[in-house]
C-alpha cells in the first residue's frame, strides 16, 4: 500500500467527516478549535507527517 498525496488526504478527509454521525460545521461563524482533534485523528490513522513552520507561506486560499 502506498503513501497518500496531498489531494487525496484532502477528499479521503472530507469524505470520512461526511460518514460520521457526529455534525462537523465549519465556517466564519464557527469555532473550528473542534476539527483540530479530527485532523489530528486522520492524520495519524493516515501517518500523514507534521505541519511544516512553513506551512502558512506554502497556502493559497482561493477567493470566496
Amino acid at each position: 500500500m502506498g503513501e497518500l498525496n496531498a489531494t487525496e488526504a484532502i477528499y479521503g478527509f472530507v469524505a470520512w467527516l461526511s460518514s460520521r454521525e457526529d455534525a462537523t460545521y465549519i465556517s466564519a461563524n464557527h469555532e473550528v478549535s473542534s476539527c483540530i482533534n479530527l485532523i489530528e485523528r486522520f492524520k495519524k490513522i493516515n501517518n500523514l507527517p507534521d505541519i511544516s513552520k512553513q506551512w502558512p507561506n506554502n497556502l493559497t486560499h482561493p477567493p470566496n
